[in-house]
């Protein structure tokens, strides 16, 4: 398929109709940020719904108020649409991406993501090809040009997980396989609120820096249901073979009245995987917990209009939190309990 430049209407709202048939909307609301999506027939529809499955959205009502954000999908009538010869584009997780002017795109070969991020509006231009593709490309690329128009709204994404005792709000922050989603899955099994195992959005609010849910499932190893029965029923079919870990609903087992929206957080802790028979934590003095958080923030790698903001809001949370470094041992998994006393009494940016 050959590429056409063309914005068309991008900026324009899209005709809302009652029900899935020529241009359906729906108004969602993730915490406090109103978006509408808006799909051009049926197939479009269809197509969405997936794509939003991993969020923690609430459907509102259309006349709560204008929305923060406007996204419209359409599919290709034959070419798709491709950035002025002048962008500078980069590949960044088998995407392309770039600038044009006030505008961004995002591209591969079976869809366009174009957004004017101070606008708040964004289209989603559908190839043939793209129903087709595995659902890990699809949602990487509807994501990668969401970030575009969450950055101008203030929201930051930082790779997370996000648990609350007592309205004490933690984040548990490390790589993929440092233990931080087995880790929050055990503070949870021992009665801690949830927020998200995987990815937040920070957002700058009276009276600092907030926490709010980006992802609804955990993704957790299968090995874990033999220590906790409980999660066997609730775990999802894995997607495709190969695949190590599995997605679980924890509203499914622990109730939705555990999950919160939304959290101040007071506590970050850098979690690593150490073999030894009990969790160790130490403190980290400011400098060395902001130096390993930036790199938890993907967007900052593509994130140039607001990167001087999106640091900013980093630096204002390692100010208002203590943070410390987790050697996560055997206990998270055999002593859920004195893991979490040992976190419980560890001093906060509260005390």
């Amino acid at each position: 398929m050959t590429l056409t430049t063309s914005w068309a209407a991008a900026d324009a709202p899209a005709p809302v109709a009652a029900s899935p048939g020529p241009w359906t909307a729906q108004h969602d609301r993730l915490h406090r940020l109103r978006i509408r999506f808006a799909a051009e027939d049926r197939q479009c529809h269809e197509a969405l719904q997936p794509l939003l499955a991993p969020f923690p959205l609430a459907r509102c009502a259309a006349d709560e108020g204008p929305p923060d954000l406007r996204i419209a999908l359409t599919r290709a009538p034959s070419a798709l649409p491709h950035p002025p010869a002048s962008a500078l584009a980069e590949t960044l997780f088998g995407l392309h991406i770039a600038d044009a002017g006030p505008r961004t795109w995002v591209w591969d070969a079976a869809a366009v993501f174009r957004t004017h991020p101070e606008a708040g509006v964004g289209r989603l231009t559908l190839g043939p090809a793209f129903s087709g593709r595995p659902l890990s490309d699809r949602h990487n690329l509807f994501l990668t040009g969401l970030f575009p128009l969450l950055l101008a709204r203030g929201y930051y994404d930082l790779h997370a997980a996000g648990v609350v005792r007592q309205e004490r709000g933690y984040l548990l922050l490390g790589e993929s396989g440092s233990g931080k989603s087995t880790t929050a899955l055990a503070l949870v099994e021992a009665g801690w609120h949830y927020l998200s195992d995987d990815a937040v959005l920070l957002h700058a609010a009276a009276p600092g820096v907030e926490a709010i849910g980006f992802r609804r499932p955990f993704s957790i190893d299968p090995s874990h249901a033999e220590r906790w029965p409980s999660l066997a029923k609730h775990l999802e079919a894995p997607g495709s073979a190969g695949e190590s870990k599995r997605f679980l609903d924890p509203d499914s087992v622990y109730g939705p009245q555990r999950r919160r929206a939304a959290m101040r957080p007071s506590v970050l802790l850098f979690t690593t995987v150490a073999d030894q028979r009990e969790s160790r934590v130490s403190p980290l003095d400011p400098a060395a917990a902001l130096a390993r958080l930036i790199p938890q923030s993907a967007s900052l790698a593509f994130n140039r209009r607001s990167a001087r903001a999106q640091l900013d809001t980093l630096r204002r949370l390692v100010e208002q939190t203590r943070a410390y470094a987790l050697q996560a041992g055997r206990d998270v998994l055999v002593e859920p309990e004195r893991l979490s006393a040992l976190l419980a009494g560890l001093p906060s940016g509260e005390d």
